[in-house]
C-alpha cells in the first residue's frame, strides 16, 4: 500500500506497517492506495521453529479508531489499484501510476 500526505505533495510511501496506514486513513489530508494490508498488526509474537520455520501471531486484537476490526481481514484503502502480472511484463506498476495521479492533483 502506498500512503501520501495531501500537504507535502511529494511524499509516496511504500507502507507494510498496518498501524501507520490505520493511522493514515483517519487523517483528511492523508490518501492510501493500492490493495488491502493483510491483516497481521504491527505487534507480533514470533515463535521460532528452526530450519526456517516459525509461526507469527498477533498479541493483541487491532482496531480503527471508529471500531472496525481490521485483525485477519485488513484494512481497505481509500482508492483500491489492482496489480497483474501483464501489468509488471509490460513494464508498468499500476500502484506507482496511481500515486503519481494523486501527487499531482492540484
Amino acid at each position: 500500500m502506498i500512503a501520501a500526505l495531501g500537504s507535502v505533495r511529494g511524499l509516496i510511501i511504500d507502507v507494510r506497517d498496518e498501524d501507520f496506514v490505520c493511522m493514515m486513513r483517519v487523517l483528511p489530508q492523508g490518501a492510501t492506495l493500492g490493495d488491502t494490508t493483510i491483516g497481521n498488526g504491527s505487534n507480533l509474537l514470533v515463535i521460532e521453529y528452526g530450519n526456517g520455520y516459525s509461526l507469527r501471531v498477533p498479541q493483541s486484537p487491532r482496531a480503527t479508531p471508529d471500531g472496525f476490526v481490521y485483525q485477519y481481514v485488513g484494512l481497505p484503502p481509500r482508492i483500491a489499484v489492482r496489480w497483474a502480472a501483464p501489468d509488471s511484463a509490460g513494464g508498468r506498476d499500476p500502484f506507482l501510476d496511481a500515486a503519481l495521479i494523486q501527487v499531482r492533483r492540484p
